[in-house]
This record gives structure tokens, sequence and C-alpha cells, in this order.
């Protein structure tokens, strides 16, 4: 299942913006072993946006399986580094990981 950014959001600077990704995020989970996320039209996101989108999957599973699930294409750089540190960042709290 392939989920295109640019289709739900209008920019990928808010908290809200974030939220409805993380919203369909779930509901591509909830159908696919595995979901694919694309950033094709989009150069750079906030942080906000990112934590927003990606760190609460934190609470629902490992880091490990998000790796395994969820794969970003079509991004920048900043993009994936971005999420990356985010989710490394959170994840090594392990009060917060699965």
């Amino acid at each position: 299942m392939v989920i295109i950014v640019k289709d739900l959001v209008s920019g990928c600077n808010t908290n809200a913006e974030g939220e409805r990704l993380y919203k369909e995020i779930l509901n591509a989970l909830a159908l696919s072993a595995k979901v694919e996320i694309s950033f094709s039209q989009i150069s750079a996101v906030t942080t906000s946006f990112v934590n927003s989108a990606f760190l609460d999957l934190l609470d629902l599973m490992t880091f490990e399986d998000i790796k395994k699930r969820i794969h970003i294409s079509h991004s920048s750089r900043q993009i994936n580094q971005l999420i990356k540190d985010s989710l490394t960042r959170v994840a090594a709290n392990t009060s917060r990981a699965a």
C-alpha cells in the first residue's frame, strides 16, 4: 500500500498535517503488512510534522518493526534524516518504545 503525502496535505509543516499522515499510516498498517510513504514533490518537512506523523507509532510498535513495515520513498536527504533522527532519539527512551 502506498500513501502519497502530497495527496493528503497541502504542506508538511504543522502538527495537524502530521496527524493527518499518522492516521493514514495507521489505516494502511491495519490493511497491509508493509506501507510505502511517498514524499514525491515535497522538498522539506518540519520537525513538528515529523513528530506528529511518526513518533506515536512507537507507542504501538518497536523501532525495528517500524523499519520493517514502513518504507519512505521519493524523499530528500533532509526528510530521511529528520524522520530517522526523531525516531531514533525517542526509541532510545525505553519508556516510550513498545
